[in-house]
């Protein structure tokens, strides 16, 4: 089975970046902490760019990202962060690999 990974890139309203990096940070360090399916969280700025949030996150399979979606720290995430994005995109990949 192929590891799985996510691109999640964030659209922030103006001024919200500060409250929102730390949010996102401490949903991170759980999630590699706490999730045996978590494998990477990378948070990540753009160059440049103080409105803009990107995460990376690798998990063994599609099953522990659903999972990583039900957890506490996920959902509390959500509920503080609520009002702090105005747009938000996912992408899905199946990781090549040994390429």
């Amino acid at each position: 089975m192929s590891r799985f990974a996510i691109i999640v890139d964030f659209a922030l309203e103006d001024g919200s970046f500060d409250r929102f990096h730390s949010c996102v940070l401490e949903n991170a360090a759980k999630s590699v902490s706490l999730e045996a399916g978590c494998h990477r969280f990378d948070v990540l700025i753009p160059d440049g760019e103080q409105g803009r949030i990107v995460l990376y996150e690798i998990y063994e399979d599609a099953k522990a990202f659903e999972a990583h979606q039900r957890t506490p720290h996920f959902r509390q995430f959500n509920a503080d962060t609520r009002g702090l994005v105005r747009e938000r995109s996912l992408s899905r990949f199946v990781l090549g690999e040994g390429i």
